[in-house]
């Protein structure tokens, strides 16, 4: 019996292997590519690395909820030009790694509009950044942007000079240095807290560079700079377009509030919920869901013995108690608040909690929301919320319920 065991874990084990080998070859065809990617993460993650998949593959693979699968879309050379860019504000440094991003700047500098200012300024930062990549940034006309091509170690002496000249002052006095001083950071820092002091709005400027700010992460020395963003300044869809590390910096800030926190705690990413959970400002009810999380379901996600006992003697005992069995699983399915595609699906079941679906309303899943909205038991004031989504098939999704057929 061992034996055979043996055997057929070895059997399992060259068919994975066959199957990863043939998600990374060069001659897979476009269709066994796309069967393949949709067989299982592991293998949509060797597929996104495969310089032989075809660009549509690749751009379906951009939106996948696997951020590693994401990650080797954006460093892969066969991924279009205008998908690379996109993904730099989640993996600039995959993006810079990325051989073909030179080529595709030169061709068409333009392209990296499609970044994002937050996207640009993490390529920027870094020493890795191509020359042609800070040139562009050094042309925008926005002062966070502009200081952080001047934050790199590599910035070319001709990039610098045409920034002593630029309309903001904080710029060219830092390009007058050729680097940007601590001190304006400082400064800010102490404008910022008198603006806010005073009642006044901030301008447009300020949230910019309270974003970069936010961007460098780097520790707790304006821990009150980055907290003001995220609280008054940072829509909730920048927030989960940043990279985890920078999710994982904010959860961290010790001047975030609890409503930021809560929103954290629903993050994807598991390091950036464990910083909630550590937090001392987490909300009691952040708190109590993130310590139940661990059990909700085995990381295989096999029901284990207990639940297996408990719907076997359910099915003897009759259907009322297999209704009560489902109730508690559905409430099981749908407890927590790390998000998931199983989740989603509960979402849209007749029966679901309707508490669990006010918490899923504000998932960092965009499947979840959508599917929320969608749901005849969601109250008015949550779908209205959701008509202005940041996501387009959200909006969608709750627009059709109102009725109002908006764009």
């Amino acid at each position: 019996m061992a034996k055979a065991t043996r055997g057929t874990a070895t059997s399992r084990g060259g068919k994975a292997a066959a199957l990863a080998a043939a998600a990374a070859a060069a001659g897979t065809t476009a269709a066994r590519l796309q069967a393949l990617a949709e067989t299982s993460v592991a293998l949509a993650r060797v597929v996104a690395g495969n310089a032989a998949a075809p660009a549509a593959l690749l751009t379906a693979l951009a939106g996948h909820a696997d951020a590693r699968v994401r990650a080797r879309v954006a460093g892969n050379p066969a991924s279009p030009a205008a998908v690379v860019v996109k993904l730099a504000t989640q993996f600039p440094a995959e993006v810079l790694a990325n051989p073909a991003l030179a080529l595709h700047v030169v061709a068409d500098p333009e392209v990296l509009a499609g970044a994002g200012a937050a996207g640009l300024r993490g390529m920027v930062k870094r020493a890795a950044c191509p020359p042609a990549v800070l040139a562009y940034a050094a042309r925008q006309p926005d002062e966070a942007t502009q200081l952080a091509v001047l934050t790199n170690p590599a910035v070319p002496a001709e990039v610098v000079a045409g920034l002593a000249t630029s309309t903001f002052s904080r710029v060219r006095e830092a390009a007058t240095v050729g680097r940007v001083a601590g001190d304006w950071r400082t400064g800010f820092g102490a404008a910022l807290r008198r603006e806010v002091a005073a009642g006044h709005t901030p301008s447009e400027a300020h949230r910019q560079l309270a974003l970069l700010l936010l961007l460098e992460a780097k520790g707790a020395a304006l821990a009150w700079e980055a907290g003001w963003v995220v609280r008054t300044a940072l829509p909730e869809a920048e927030l989960w377009a940043f990279e985890s590390g920078v999710r994982s910096y904010v959860a961290r800030n010790a001047s975030m509030p609890a409503e930021v926190l809560g929103r954290l705690a629903q993050d994807m990413d598991k390091d950036v919920r464990e910083q909630v959970a550590e937090h001392a400002s987490t909300p009691a009810e952040a708190l109590a869901w993130l310590a139940r999380e661990p059990a909700l379901r085995r990381a295989d996600g096999k029901e284990d013995d207990a639940q297996r006992e408990q719907l076997d003697a359910a099915v003897v005992a009759g259907p009322a108690a297999v209704a009560h069995v489902w109730a508690e699983l559905l409430k099981m399915v749908t407890a927590g608040l790390k998000p998931s595609y199983q989740r989603a699906l509960a979402f849209l079941l007749p029966d679901c909690p309707p508490g669990a679906l006010a918490k899923g309303a504000g998932s960092a899943l965009w499947v979840e929301r959508c599917a929320v909205a969608q749901h005849p038991a969601v109250s008015a004031k949550i779908v209205a919320r959701l008509a202005q989504d940041p996501h387009p098939v959200v909006r969608a999704a709750a627009q059709a319920r109102l009725g109002t057929g908006a764009a």
